[in-house]
């Protein structure tokens, strides 16, 4: 991975946490460990961070198209922990600052989650037609469940400062209750996958909104 892309994704996190727009450059550098020279190096500015943090996002969005997870229970299972990993890289704090300083830039990327969402959730009917989610399940508010969980999880983080094992608590019982609560045929899992989907979760989440925590150990 080449040095730019290795800051944006540290500038993302960052960003996700702390927002943008009280960071000036030096405050950013130091969030992320690295020099003011360093950033500038690879940015010529707050507004090129924030260019290249959204098409980060817009190319996650765009790699990862519902439509090609398979028609199985660890096509879904897939399905819903990717798009619970999306979803946490909308933090509200982030959008806020977003919305406000680069109203273009906000529209755009609402759009991008707007298709992926709209193809999420033809591909979570498509499961349900297939069998492979419950026949009375309202799938088509899986993606609004999920948004409003991980948007709250996000917010109750930073104003009550949950501890990382209770979060990793709370969300381990949430996915266990809203993939085999909703699996036709919960045996059919692949637990490995069940397992590495989720630690794959939790480290990003860890990564992003417990970073001075990681720092200290």
């Amino acid at each position: 991975m080449e040095r730019k892309d290795e800051l944006t994704i540290a500038l993302s996190r960052t960003m996700l946490a702390h927002g943008f727009a009280k960071q000036s450059m030096n405050a950013l550098a130091q969030l992320i460990d690295v020099s003011r020279a360093t950033l500038y190096s690879y940015f010529a500015g707050k507004a090129e961070i924030i260019e290249a943090v959204c098409i980060r996002r817009e190319q996650l969005l765009s790699a990862n198209p519902p439509a090609e997870r398979p028609l199985t229970a660890d096509g879904y299972l897939n399905l819903r922990l990717n798009t619970i990993l999306l979803l946490g890289m909308r933090s509200p704090i982030f959008r806020t600052d977003l919305q406000q300083q680069f109203p273009d830039l906000a529209s755009r990327l609402d759009a991008a989650y707007a298709n992926y969402d709209t193809a999420a959730t033809a591909r979570l009917l498509e499961l349900r037609t297939a069998g492979i989610i419950h026949g009375n399940a309202d799938c088509q508010y899986f993606n609004l469940q999920d948004a409003i969980m991980v948007a709250g999880t996000i917010v109750r983080i930073g104003t009550d400062h949950l501890e990382y094992t209770t979060v990793e608590a709370l969300l381990r019982d949430y996915l266990r209750a809203v993939i085999r609560g909703t699996v036709a045929h919960p045996e059919s899992l692949n637990q490995a996958l069940v397992e590495q989907g989720t630690a794959a979760l939790l480290a990003e989440l860890r990564n992003t909104y417990y970073q001075a925590e990681i720092s200290n150990e």
